[in-house]
């Protein structure tokens, strides 16, 4: 249940970050932080969901926990591309163009696919270390906050307007 609470606040940051818009756009060092801060807890809450899963036996922790922190890192490429499409649709928003728009929608699409790839990728070494089962449990657990954060994003961005509807 404390995972459940610490992964509300955690979407609730997010949507903050969504709902600033333009200023995303912006180079702030508190937004940074802020980001940094945001990427920080979503990596926390992961790992307590899986620990609370119980996928990570006793005397595959080790192994497994150094595989799921390299998953991590690759992650991490993405995060930063998704946040910078995010930044990008903050910035244009106002004067959106059918060329931004697009590009925009490419991004978006290619950065799920990424996110996917990378999953299978390591479920495959997670098996490998903990097991079938327990990889499962660990892609359920990805999966879960990884829906949650998705669904807040799209709950929070407004819709794209063509310039003559704005």
């Amino acid at each position: 249940m404390k995972t459940v609470t610490r992964c509300a606040v955690v979407l609730a940051a997010l949507a903050a970050l969504c709902l600033a818009g333009p200023a995303l756009a912006q180079e702030d060092p508190g937004l940074d932080n802020f980001v940094k801060m945001l990427r920080k807890d979503i990596k926390s809450v992961k790992k307590e969901l899986i620990a609370e899963a119980g996928a990570v036996p006793a005397d595959k922790a080790d192994a497994f926990w150094k595989s799921y922190d390299a998953y991590q890192a690759e992650g991490k490429e993405i995060f930063d591309r998704q946040l910078k499409n995010l930044k990008s649709f903050g910035v244009n928003f106002e004067g959106m163009t059918d060329d931004k728009a697009e590009e925009l929608v490419k991004n978006s699409l290619q950065l799920r696919k990424d996110r996917l790839s990378l999953l299978e990728t390591y479920y495959k070494k997670w098996t490998k270390i903990v097991g079938p089962i327990n990889a499962a449990k660990v892609v359920q657990c990805e999966a879960a906050v990884n829906a949650l954060i998705d669904a807040e994003l799209a709950s929070e961005m407004p819709l794209i307007q063509s310039p003559a509807s704005k």
